[in-house]
């Protein structure tokens, strides 16, 4: 729900008409698109402009049951005007979404800053559109979900939740199952609001089916089997006794026996061809029947909680080659398979690369494969798991495994993130066959594996952020002066000498204002490989801002920095730096600062060599200073 309320939000805040609206507030704009009809097309009951400075240009409230506009929202303004923090939180690129407990009940809502058409501008503001999760809403949800739905407040005392007696769920456990009788079960979870913090319950029922039909199943058995013998009894009282009684008192004592104890690998007496003998002989069958649907119920909830603890497994990890290894490994033991593999997509070229090839006849990784090629191609191609009896005598074999045509029965199931497929993992048992169930089963481990694998990279890609320099590729400022005063304090304990520089570029800005940021940007990466050049393995170059950038020489004297200095600010003047169509020769001033005795901390440090800088480029720039 709130997926499509976001687009409808982002269609209507990236719009110049909206940006000008929330600028001069212009009646023309309300009366053609904010009108009645406008809520009932989008399915909103709320829709609000606020300014950059928490202004509510507009806001309008509708109830879509009734067809009439209602009252302002009371305690809306604390959330979206200038006092409220979800103004703070949205920016061109992300928006903010939710819940809010209002008065009037919780709104879903979400909430995009007002860009331009192009969403190149600056924002303007927030466009918020909502919708009361109320009555009408609750329902097309059970309508949806096909199943009992019933939501209420966490802070509403008046609520009666039915089911009261079971465990509601809390912060530390935010889901609950519990049954409500012997005909029906209900899931509980808590929902936060957008503020993270705990806003309302939600509670989900249905017939507990299997419950009731293995009670059904057993009292038939037993019903029927009372009645076999009341009318065998009845038929044969006297005259059989010795030869009929008898055996059914066996058999009656033998079934009791298995009825209390549960196991039904147990076995009636099934001796003679008489009635009795058959009968004994259709208790067992139906033993057998009921064994291997025990031993089915067994199997799945054992392959259910092995999936659950390998979700677990995936789903804590970060490391994205270790995650993908586990991820073939964990499939291959779930699926009792001797080994397995895993590729991942490239949709732009239209190939898969195998990443991971575990317990294989040989190494595969590295092998690519185009879209529609091999089982990983096919799979990949069409987004959807493929079962393959024996790959040996299928069709559509690539032709890098022919040589050695190592697999049999063979699995593929599409890793699929946001649409679109991102991998393909395979398993394979050269002896024996899978079962559609298996299919079903590696199928939702490729899901689960599908979110890990997209945490980890985006876990590698924020951690990658935080160290790194997105412009130049050397280390950020942060990750900088981190490693500075590692250095610094090791310098410092063992008594041993180092240097730092602070080099500038000289008329950078002259750069950027006749060729643009772009080609600024480009330059700024050229000369952070000309400094890359020039460093020893120990030193630490990063980018101090700007077009400045810091360089830390460890067991380095002021002498050998300021050597080193003058071979970089050489080194930079007689190289030619390729931005774009354009080559630019660039000059640099340096600041040098050496670690003495009285050099108290780092930003001491910092400091005398930026004066040195500073200096340097006051008497004319390309040279080095030592201060």
């Amino acid at each position: 729900k709130l997926s499509a309320l976001d687009r409808d939000v982002r269609d209507w805040a990236t719009w110049d008409d909206a940006y000008a609206f929330v600028e001069d507030g212009n009646a023309e704009f309300i009366q053609s698109n904010l009108v009645d009809q406008t809520f009932n097309n989008l399915q909103i009951n709320v829709i609000a402009f606020v300014n950059t400075s928490g202004t509510i240009v507009f806001a309008k409230a509708y109830d879509l049951e009734h067809s009439e506009q209602i009252p302002q929202l009371a305690g809306l303004q604390s959330h979206i005007g200038a006092d409220g923090v979800l103004l703070r939180q949205v920016n061109a690129d992300e928006g903010v979404s939710g819940l809010l407990l209002l008065p009037e009940g919780p709104l879903m809502f979400v909430g995009r800053a007002i860009l331009t058409s192009d969403a190149k501008s600056a924002s303007r503001g927030m466009l918020m559109m909502g919708r009361f999760l109320d009555e009408p809403e609750v329902a097309h949800l059970q309508k949806v979900a096909q199943e009992e739905v019933a939501i209420w407040r966490l802070d509403d005392s008046q609520a009666v939740a039915p089911g009261a007696a079971c465990a509601l769920p809390s912060a530390p456990t935010p889901i609950t199952v519990c049954p409500l009788s012997e005909e029906r079960i209900a899931g509980f979870a808590l929902l936060p609001d957008a503020y993270r913090q705990p806003a309302l319950i939600v509670r989900v029922s249905e017939p507990r089916t299997t419950y009731m039909l293995a009670q059904t199943g057993m009292t038939y058995f037993f019903d029927v089997l009372l009645l076999v013998g009341i009318v065998t009894v009845g038929a044969v009282l006297l005259p059989l006794e010795r030869y009929v009684l008898s055996r059914v008192a066996r058999t009656s004592a033998e079934v009791s026996r298995i009825g209390t104890l549960g196991d039904f690998a147990q076995r009636v007496s099934a001796d003679g061809s008489d009635e009795l003998g058959v009968l004994s002989r259709c208790i067992n069958s139906m033993l057998d029947a009921l064994q291997e649907s025990q031993r089915a119920v067994q199997e799945r909830a054992d392959e259910l909680a092995a999936l659950h603890n390998t979700a677990l497994d995936i789903s804590a990890s970060r490391d994205l080659d270790k995650l993908l290894e586990t991820i073939v490994e964990r499939a291959a033991q779930l699926l009792k398979s001797p080994g397995g593999a895993l590729y991942l997509c490239d949709a732009q070229q239209q190939k898969v690369r195998c990443v991971v090839s575990y317990n294989l006849l040989r190494d595969y990784r590295g092998v690519c494969l185009n879209y529609g090629e091999g089982a990983a191609g096919t799979v990949a191609l069409r987004g959807e798991p493929l079962y393959i009896d024996d790959y040996r005598t299928w069709s559509g074999r690539a032709a890098v495994f022919e040589a050695d045509r190592p697999f049999g029965a063979m699995l593929s199931a599409p890793l699929i993130w946001q649409g679109s497929t991102s991998g393909v993992i395979e398993v394979l048992a050269p002896t024996r066959h899978f079962s559609p169930g298996d299919l079903n089963l590696l199928s939702l481990l490729a899901d689960q594996a599908a979110v890990a694998v997209e945490n980890a990279r985006l876990f590698g890609e924020v951690e990658r952020l935080a160290i790194t320099d997105d412009v130049t590729g050397i280390a950020s400022r942060r990750q900088l002066f981190t490693a500075a005063e590692r250095e610094f304090q090791r310098a410092r304990r063992f008594e041993r000498p180092l240097s730092l520089l602070m080099l500038d570029i000289d008329h950078f800005k002259q750069v950027n204002d006749s060729h643009g940021h772009g080609v600024g940007d480009q330059v700024l990466r050229g000369f952070a490989q000309v400094l890359k050049r020039n460093l020893r393995e120990v030193d630490v170059l990063g980018r101090y801002g700007g077009e400045e950038f810091t360089l830390v020489l460890p067991e380095t004297e002021l002498a050998g920095a300021v050597q080193c200095a003058e071979r970089i600010r050489l080194n930079v003047a007689n190289a030619a730096i390729p931005a774009g169509r354009h080559s630019f020769t660039l000059t640099v001033s340096i600041g040098v600062a050496a670690l003495t005795s009285e050099t108290p901390d780092l930003a001491s440090l910092v400091e005398r060599a930026d004066t040195a800088l500073y200096a340097a480029k006051l008497v004319g720039r390309n040279r080095t200073l030592a201060g």
